[in-house]
């Protein structure tokens, strides 16, 4: 949940950095922040689902949370690999 928050923050403030001088750079820059600290939350939900697993008799909501800490941590990676390639191409 903090994650969407972040992003969405970032996104909302877009066109607010845009505006000014220097923005480009600026923006880059929260972008890879705000992208490594997702990445370092979705893999500590990820631990966390999966030890929750393990304690739960309820494994239908463990199962949804190690689900969306995957998804979006693997996302993430295939964002960066994907960005990573496009400076070479």
């Amino acid at each position: 949940m903090a994650t969407l928050a972040v992003n969405l923050l970032s996104s909302l403030a877009r066109p607010f950095v845009y505006g000014g001088g220097g923005a480009f750079e600026f923006m880059l820059a929260l972008d890879n922040g705000i992208g490594i600290l997702s990445f370092f939350a979705y893999v500590v939900a990820l631990v966390l689902g999966l030890i929750a697993v393990r304690r739960s008799p309820s494994r239908l909501l463990t199962g949804i949370a190690i689900g969306v800490a995957g998804a979006g941590a693997v996302g993430l990676v295939f964002t960066g690999l994907t960005i990573g390639l496009y400076q070479y191409f």
